[in-house]
């Protein structure tokens, strides 16, 4: 589905790891997984998704760190990553995100 642009998983039972193969959906300016049971670290390729405009992972059991490419998502409008275990500190490259 390389044309694909908007992904809503959204409110569902979902568990294990957010799948790598998102990563390579190009075109999504929209992904919603917010309200599962999703785990593991958050994704590095998640940088790699240049055209995406919303990202909700929040209500799931993320942990990890926030990664240094966050900031390629220069069209970046909304980041929802509430209600995660995530750590450390904040990369400075979110202030890049920006149009």
């Amino acid at each position: 589905c390389p044309h694909l642009m908007k992904v809503d998983l959204s409110y569902n039972l979902f568990k294990g790891e957010i799948p790598n193969s998102l990563g390579r959906l190009n075109s999504l300016n929209f992904l919603s997984l917010g309200n599962n049971m999703l785990s593991g670290d958050f994704p590095q390729w998640v940088g790699g998704l240049t055209n995406l405009e919303y990202l909700d992972v929040s209500r799931n059991g993320l942990t990890g760190v926030l990664p240094i490419s966050i900031g390629n998502l220069r069209s970046l409008k909304v980041l929802s990553l509430s209600e995660n275990k995530m750590s450390g500190n904040l990369p400075t490259s979110l202030v890049s995100c920006t149009e």
